[in-house]
């Protein structure tokens, strides 16, 4: 905290469910976000409602998948999934999906992100920067979002719009209007026509 990071990133899928609440209860305590990887032992809902800022990865690197029976597979339903989003929404808590990475490890990734999204699940677009054999780029986890049925607008608004509510920042960012912070980037072309085009 003396440092003034941002926030304390979890980084352990593994990580022992009374180890992930300690670390959210004290980031509560002394004012610190915590974000980070889900333990296959906790819920969704579970790490909302400790405090989480945010899930990174759509599914645990350690193959389990949290969102099972809710957002994807046996059980798993619209309503399920809407009530999740609504939920997450209602306590502020993000997910960041990393799906360009993740897209090829795990089958069901596609259809689980569709489901997700038109769920209204809150996300932000992220990457994992140092992936092998290259580094993942934002236009490319855009462009993957688009692909697999975000539409164009909704997609850049989890680049732009979604981060400043993430932040609590909308009072200068993640909008185009007199008075916020300048931070835009001008394109030879409509992203909106195709979400391509951001890295044009």
């Amino acid at each position: 905290k003396a440092m003034g990071v941002d926030f304390i990133k979890l980084h352990r899928d593994h990580m022992a469910p009374k180890l992930f609440f300690a670390a959210l209860d004290e980031g509560r305590r002394i004012g610190i976000p915590v974000v980070g990887h889900l333990p296959a032992e906790i819920t969704y809902r579970e790490a909302a409602d400790s405090g989480l800022r945010s899930i990174e990865h759509i599914i645990n690197f350690s193959g389990v998948n949290p969102l099972a029976g809710i957002c994807w597979g046996d059980g798993a339903s619209d309503a399920r999934c809407a009530a999740l989003a609504a939920h997450l929404r209602r306590v502020g808590m993000w997910v960041c999906p990393t799906l360009t990475i993740l897209q090829e490890m795990a089958p069901e990734v596609p259809s689980m992100f569709t489901r997700m999204q038109q769920a209204g699940m809150p996300l932000l677009s992220g990457t994992d920067l140092y992936t092998y054999p290259k580094p993942l780029l934002l236009p490319e986890e855009l462009t993957t979002f688009a692909k697999f049925g975000m539409p164009p607008l909704a997609v850049l608004q989890t680049a732009t719009l979604e981060p400043a509510r993430y932040i609590h920042g909308t009072d200068s960012l993640g909008t185009v209007a007199a008075g916020r912070l300048a931070d835009l980037v001008l394109l030879d072309a409509d992203p909106l026509m195709d979400i391509r085009n951001v890295a044009a």
